[in-house]
């Protein structure tokens, strides 16, 4: 009896600690996914595994290269790309923020999209995508983001507002992004490579090269001065059928492609 008991509590022992390392791995990465293909699984069940799994996935450009040398699709890579990144855990005493649905009033820095549907106001603020480098046959330097569309869809009407950084003391202090520091362009979208892209240079057979954003893709705005720190940015057109970006002035150059990923607000406009 004595044996047989001593079996049990170690069988019992092996299942507590094969739980605990479920538990462990439950928080999905890049490595786990490949794992999942690796091991011979379909698209269909990793893409459902995301969807039902604490995510933490490194997007970066370097690191979307790695899975798509890992075998993975354009569909699993779009899916952890838009899959929500991981919320820090706040102490319990702490009161979670609540956004504001006026615009007009501080909010966090950056670039917000302003929105009214159905008789209700929203705000949401854009994040940024890491965008990839890509040259073609006709020696163009292109900003390329994954998918032949934007997680954010918008129609109707809507506006842009931006919120700048707290100014900061001393004489070395930087200067903050102000609003007139970012362009809008439409991309181009290459439906048989499902991605987006952005011509932003472009170097000649015979040597010449030319830096900048490519006439064709930039979209003229307006930007009108609310308050102190927040400016509302207008299409001066209304905005046609297709998907745009938001990016720095300082980032549309073939120059900017050398010193590391270049980020992209993207959104796309429907029909």
């Amino acid at each position: 009896m004595d044996r047989i008991s001593r079996l049990a509590f170690l069988v019992l022992a092996i299942l507590l600690s094969a739980s605990v390392t479920l538990l462990a791995q439950d928080t999905l990465d890049n490595a786990a996914v490949i794992g999942l293909k690796q091991a011979g699984l379909g698209d269909t069940v990793i893409l459902n595994k995301i969807k039902a799994s604490k995510c933490n996935f490194d997007i970066s450009t370097d690191a979307l290269k790695k899975l798509k040398e890992g075998g993975l699709s354009d569909d699993v890579i779009n899916a952890m790309i838009a899959a929500p990144a991981p919320l820090a855990v706040a102490p319990s005493t702490t009161t979670a923020t609540v956004v504001s649905s006026d615009p007009n009033v501080p909010h966090e820095p950056g670039i917000w999209l302003y929105q009214e549907l159905g008789g209700e106001r929203r705000m949401l603020k854009l994040k940024p995508q890491p965008g990839g480098t890509t040259r073609g046959w006709n020696t163009k330097s292109r900003l390329v983001l994954y998918g032949t569309a934007a997680v954010l869809q918008l129609a109707g009407n809507f506006s842009f507002y931006y919120y700048e950084e707290p100014k900061q003391g001393g004489a070395f202090a930087p200067t903050p992004m102000t609003a007139d520091d970012f362009t809008l362009a439409r991309m181009e979208v290459k439906r048989e490579k499902n991605t987006r892209r952005l011509a932003v240079g472009k170097e000649g057979f015979f040597g010449g090269k030319s830096s900048g954003l490519d006439p064709s893709a930039y979209v003229p705005v307006k930007v009108e001065k609310v308050v102190d720190g927040v400016f509302r940015i207008e299409p001066v057109q209304t905005l046609k059928h297709g998907e745009y970006c938001f990016i720095g002035r300082g980032d549309v150059s073939r120059e900017a492609l050398k010193y590391g990923d270049v980020e992209l607000y993207d959104f796309g406009v429907v029909k």
